[in-house]
């Protein structure tokens, strides 16, 4: 993937002396390797990128963002989050933890700044303390920070025991 800033109209460009101008030439459009990489750009040059959001040049997708380079996020209706809440059953999306409505946080499963969608699609509920721990991790890179946490503290914790080690055997050629 690649990002472009882009106001509809003009394009961020960087110069050989590294000056952020403008272009109306999207071939001389600054590729963004990331998203994180386009907002850095518009945090580092607010007057420059006022009014410009990033663009997924591969889709088309327009990302738009806060003069400090953060996402803005829709706000979803109260129906859509109890929607959300009884097809997961009342579970945090991460631990599986049983949680009141009023306790629920949003999660995007692809991460906005990862390139997912702010759509409903997108959406899972979870408890504040793991959405926040989750942060902007995909999500099979989350589970694989989970998995590595997990068997480093077990293996504190249990590491001398025969049978940790053999259930850690067996943990090891499933993950």
């Amino acid at each position: 993937m690649a990002y472009i800033l882009t106001n509809g109209n003009y394009y961020i460009t960087v110069t050989d002396t590294g000056k952020t101008t403008k272009t109306n030439n999207i071939d001389e459009a600054k590729l963004f390797a990331t998203i994180g990489k386009a907002q850095e750009k518009i945090k580092k040059a607010p007057a420059k990128t006022k009014n410009y959001y990033i663009e997924d040049i591969d889709t088309n997708v327009k990302i738009q963002c806060n003069a400090d380079g953060k996402i803005k996020r829709k706000r979803y209706s109260d129906n859509v989050k109890k929607l959300l809440y009884m097809n997961a059953n009342g579970k945090c999306a991460l631990c599986g933890r049983k949680l009141l409505f009023e306790d629920i946080t949003i999660d995007h499963k692809i991460p906005l700044a990862c390139g997912g969608a702010d759509s409903v699609e997108n959406l899972q509920i979870c408890c504040l303390e793991d959405n926040q721990f989750k942060g902007s991790i995909m999500p099979d890179d989350f589970m694989e920070r989970i998995t590595r946490i997990f068997l480093y503290q077990m293996d504190q914790k249990e590491g001398k025991r025969l049978l940790w080690k053999i259930v850690h055997k067996i943990l090891n050629k499933i993950v």
